[in-house]
């Protein structure tokens, strides 16, 4: 008895973890490996860096006011330090 009580703690202890880590883990885009990404964010245009240029992207948000996605953007950078 005292075993499967263990058992099923532990089980229930290895869930919750691998739960709160997916939670907290940060998905980068494709394009910028180093820029998290943002939630339905979908990519437009993509241009690739050329010699010593940066590349440069346009994403499109949908059904999101932009003061929204400012702060929630800043939220994921502001994880990352």
């Amino acid at each position: 008895m005292k075993k499967k009580l263990i058992s099923i703690l532990a089980i229930f202890a290895l869930i919750l973890i691998l739960v709160i880590y997916n939670n907290n883990k940060i998905i980068y885009t494709k394009q910028f490996t180093y820029l998290p990404k943002y939630n339905d964010v979908k990519l437009e245009n993509f241009e690739k860096p050329r010699k010593e240029q940066i590349g440069t992207a346009t994403y499109k948000i949908k059904d999101s006011k932009s003061q929204n996605v400012m702060n929630d953007y800043f939220k994921k950078l502001k994880k990352m330090s």
